[in-house]
């Protein structure tokens, strides 16, 4: 069908080829007065002009173009098409007149100017009206199918304002107008460019700006909003869900650009508001080029490649092209998993590179230095770690050994094999460290700035704090709560936390890989703070509820080890600025002396069987700043000294774990 509607149009374009200047000579001449005597030179003109004009037209693809759904692009080359056929129309005048093939008198020039002229006109009426009606005739017949879809009362299903009248609300208007059978008829636009204000766009108004929101509501009796803004800071999404709550009308966002508005299975892939819009922040820019350059050749690997940060390293790392990609962790599941991703985005985007699993624990030295004998990696991307703080604080030996240990597997295999570049992924727990994780994750540095000094390589460090959507981080938390009908828990009113979204930590990471000059420890802008109570409250509106109303809030009490706010900094760290602006260099006192001996005991004891108290003396000794309370670091049962504080065992504690037994284990302190 498609061919044969090609082959009609490309027939009509050589109608108006041959046929545009015999009717020019026709107007201008009043009648068919010019044939005798005009006859055979606009005969021998568009013998010459009609191939000359088909191949430039089959060079724009003039004719091999869907009209129905013609753009700004199309009609821009469809401009520069007529352009070269007028273009090629003159120059065959202007030959045949210095060859005296057309007459030469000025009377008779000027007679064949205004008929190319008119031929000009031609030419710009005719050949872009062909190619509107399609588009023309596809509007018609979607009003048509609008109108099949009203109900007796001639209205559709649900009324809809879209927030945002850029490309991606001009995009979503145009797809919801197509696809009528979903049942939501775009009525309008809110957008707070002034510009934009009274302006239609296909022909629906821009009303005005977001602060007018609920008026607009009203006013339009609105069902539905949608934002269709990607850029739009969070806390103008926070607004506008708030204003929508308000109205009570639900609220949806478009997905990306990339999974389309219109899945391939022709549903519409409109997505909930999630916590994730509210924390919005400016789009991070970064220049990965001099990345791209430093692994174009060479091999990649990443450790703990099955976890949330790891497998988005590796997706963000492909992306990059490598000539080989190792994603090595110590869950088959998790890697199985990554892989079928990883080879469908090489599928997809044609990437040549090739992509090696590994399943191997870090601690094991033998298998490590195996792997990494293999395939002899450019650039190390460690975040194999063990980062649950309550888990850690009851199984401190696993903590030393996987965060500590593995971490010197690594650096060793790194280093005997001559690893230019290492990134350890660290953690703003690290800084002045109140529990057995960020005591560990603080160890590991040390661990890579003593091998830095060593090695006089741009070895470094990249201290962050949580990301929104990890395993185990604190949205699934809440939302498995809501699900059970609540109460959201959380270990203390005040807590806050810094948060960021996984791509955008990551896309730092790599930007920070290029800045490491040796021992550097960077610290990413995690923005402001998050009041966990807030967040907490954020979930429960999004779900449709009222918080305290639908769902409680409960406290339960700081956990072992836990800080109500986060530090990124040592009071003892010089913090100095990067080539990008939220990117900071911490430069660090040099770790001591005896630093590498106390890693090696630490190590030895946690292999060796060392009781709990004996190991956080240990981990005292090795990280000087480490904190913990001075009851729990003398107990083998945290939780149980701790009721025995208050005389009376909560029924929700187990007297022979840190770990509580009901509510607690999901209380939500990040």
């Amino acid at each position: 069908m498609r061919t044969r509607l090609h082959s009609i149009l490309l027939s009509l374009d050589i109608a108006v080829f041959l046929l545009a200047m015999p009717l020019a000579a026709t107007l201008r001449f009043e009648g068919f007065g010019w044939f005798q005597s005009w006859g055979p030179s606009i005969g021998g003109y568009l013998l010459v002009t009609l191939p000359l004009r088909l191949l430039m037209w089959e060079r724009f693809h003039m004719s091999r173009r869907r009209w129905s759904s013609a753009s700004v692009p199309d009609i821009l080359d469809l401009t520069w098409a007529i352009g070269w056929a007028v273009a090629i129309g003159l120059v065959t005048a202007v030959a045949g007149w210095m060859t005296s093939v057309v007459p030469s008198e000025a009377s008779q020039q000027r007679t064949l100017g205004v008929t190319f002229l008119l031929e000009w006109v031609i030419f710009a009426l005719f050949l872009p009206a062909m190619r509107i009606a399609p588009r023309l005739w596809a509007h018609r017949r979607l009003h048509r199918s609008w109108a099949a879809t009203r109900d007796e009362s001639h209205r559709p299903s649900k009324r809809v304002l879209i927030v945002g009248a850029g490309e991606a609300g001009v995009l979503i208007s145009r797809q919801l107008m197509q696809y009528p059978r979903f049942g939501l008829q775009p009525v309008g636009f809110v957008d707070d460019d002034i510009q934009k204000h009274g302006q239609r766009i296909h022909g629906l108004p821009v009303f005005g700006g977001s602060e007018n929101l609920s008026g607009y509501i009203a006013a339009q009796s609105a069902d539905e909003i949608i934002v269709a803004a990607p850029s739009a800071p969070g806390a103008l999404v926070r607004r506008i869900v708030e204003t929508a709550q308000r109205n009570r009308v639900p609220v949806r966002t478009m997905p990306s650009i990339e999974q389309g508005i219109v899945a391939s299975t022709g549903q519409l892939s409109l997505q909930p508001i999630d916590v994730t819009d509210l924390l919005r922040r400016d789009p991070i820019q970064t220049d990965l080029a001099a990345l791209e350059q430093l692994v174009k050749n060479d091999c990649v690997l990443v450790t703990g490649a099955g976890g949330s940060i790891g497998s988005e390293l590796a997706r963000q790392i492909l992306a990059r092209q490598p000539a080989k990609l190792v994603v090595l962790g110590h869950g088959e599941n998790s890697i199985f998993e990554l892989m079928a991703d990883l080879l469908e985005r090489k599928r997809r985007n044609n990437y040549v590179t090739e992509i090696v699993p590994v399943i191997a624990d870090v601690r094991e030295a033998a298998r490590i230095q195996g792997v990494w004998e293999m395939h002899r990696p450019r650039l190390v991307l460690h975040a194999a770690a063990h980062k649950h703080v309550p888990l850690m604080e009851e199984n401190v030996a696993d903590a030393i050994s996987n965060n500590i240990l593995g971490t010197q597997t690594v650096v060793n295999a790194s280093e005997r094999t001559g690893v230019e570049r290492f990134i350890l992924i660290s953690s703003d727990k690290a800084v002045r460290p109140t529990n057995v994780m960020g005591a560990t994750k603080r160890g590991a540095e040390q661990v890579v700035q003593l091998a830095a000094a060593r090695q006089q390589k741009p070895w470094g460090c990249v201290r962050f704090g949580n990301v929104l959507g990890s395993r185990g981080s604190v949205i699934p938390t809440f939302l498995r709560q809501i699900q059970r009908g609540g109460p959201l828990t959380l270990t203390h009113d005040g807590m806050t936390r810094y948060f960021m979204l996984i791509p955008e930590a990551v896309q730092l990471v790599l930007q920070a890989t290029l800045f490491a000059e040796g021992g550097d420890v960077f610290v990413l802008d995690m923005g402001e703070p998050v009041r966990i109570r807030t967040l907490a409250e954020d979930v429960i509106r999004l779900a449709g509820l009222t918080p305290g109303v639908d769902i409680d809030i409960q406290v339960t009490g700081a956990r072992p080890g836990e800080k109500i706010h986060e530090e990124l900094f040592f009071s003892a760290e010089t913090t100095l600025p990067t080539r990008h602006a939220k990117i900071m260099r911490a430069r660090q006192v040099v770790a001591p002396a005896e630093t590498e001996s106390l890693t090696a005991q630490a190590i030895s004891m946690a292999t060796g069987g060392a009781v709990r108290a004996d190991l956080i003396e240990a981990l005292k000794k090795l990280v000087p700043e480490y904190a913990p309370d001075a009851a729990l670091a003398q107990s083998s049962s945290v939780l149980s000294l701790a009721s025995a504080k208050v005389g009376v065992l909560s029924p929700q504690m187990n007297p022979k774990s840190a770990w509580p037994q009901e509510a607690n284990p999901e209380a939500a302190s990040a």
